[in-house]
């Protein structure tokens, strides 16, 4: 009898060990499945998204997160964020505060600020938007962080179109007239503030009305867009050049004095003179321009005075016979 109920608990305890590996098993194939599932998720996320544990150990990367980094999960895996995750200021270069500290600190999601670039593995950086919150388990304690980001080079490019958009001049691509007064007024307070010289031309392009009556303003467009490539192409990349309306133009002229603003003008007076302007049609012009130039502080300590001595001086040149540089007086 003993040795019978000896082979019944054997049975017994035999049958629940094998329940428990039926059970274990699915457990492990319940976990697997698990575990998958997480990855594809993860893997089809558009964002990028790093997981660590509560001291900031990274945990995983999703595919993401790899491309950006330039950090494989495997490689990455037990590193410190910092050590993968380097974001800076874009406008001064420096670290970003620890991301773990500060969501773990304040418990709740934190968002980086919009000027914010993350530093690759190959030194490259991307402009980034990012946002970290904490993991919690059931019981609510604060397990690990997940950070997801993502590439907004297309949204920045935009941005800075759009800004681009708003002072240029559609038809010559100079800076508008706005625009125009604001760098006069900048250049004007620097040059206020540290005792330096700047001088201003102003052109305006000779019987241009005659030439839009004439071969109609598409035409007339073309002669605006030739004479600011004229311009452009004989200033020096620290100057400004504007259309300040119609068919006059500006160029500011950073620490030139007026002989020196002269001989500029009288280049881009000859450049624009000395080649005719050959349309599709077979038709050819001679255009020309008069200039007038004015210097800081010598005819103007303000904007709004130191245009107005420029365009006198461009007056001067209208009435002395055009295609002339005058100085202002």
């Amino acid at each position: 009898m003993a040795d019978e109920k000896e082979y019944e608990e054997l049975t017994r305890l035999n049958n629940e060990l094998v329940n428990l590996q039926r059970e274990l098993a699915r457990s492990n194939a319940e976990i697997a499945r698990q575990r998958e599932w997480f990855r594809v998720v993860l893997a089809s996320i558009g964002d990028a998204v790093i997981a660590t544990d509560h001291q900031g150990k990274i945990l995983l990367l999703n595919p993401v997160a790899e491309q950006l980094t330039g950090w494989r999960s495997s490689e990455a895996a037990g590193k410190l964020l910092h050590e993968v995750f380097v974001i800076r200021n874009s406008t001064n270069g420096q670290p970003h505060p620890d991301m773990i500290a500060r969501v773990l600190t304040s418990g709740t999601s934190c968002v980086l600020d919009d000027d914010t670039i993350l530093v690759a593995r190959d030194g490259s950086t991307i402009p980034i938007d990012d946002s970290g919150a904490p993991i919690r388990d059931t019981t609510g304690r604060i397990i690990g962080c997940v950070f997801v980001f993502r590439d907004i080079s297309r949204r920045k490019q935009m941005e800075e179109r759009l800004r681009e958009l708003a002072v240029r001049d559609g038809l010559t691509n100079l800076y508008n007239h706005r625009e125009f007064y604001r760098i006069c007024h900048d250049e004007g307070e620097r040059a206020r503030r540290y005792n330096c010289i700047f001088s201003l031309l102003m052109l305006d392009i000779d019987f241009f009305k005659r030439i839009n009556d004439t071969l109609g303003h598409l035409r007339g467009d073309d002669v605006l867009r030739f004479v600011a490539e004229k311009i452009t192409a004989n200033i020096r990349g620290t100057d400004r050049a504007a259309r300040y309306g119609g068919e006059e133009f500006a160029v500011i002229m950073p620490s030139v004095e007026g002989s020196a603003a002269v001989r500029v003008a009288e280049r881009i007076r000859e450049k624009i003179a000395g080649e005719p302007l050959h349309f599709e049609s077979g038709t050819t012009l001679s255009v020309t321009v008069s200039i007038g130039v004015a210097s800081f502080p010598e005819h103007g300590r303000t904007e709004q005075e130191l245009v107005a001595a420029a365009d006198a001086a461009l007056y001067r040149a209208k009435e002395g016979g055009r295609n002339r540089v005058c100085l202002a007086t």
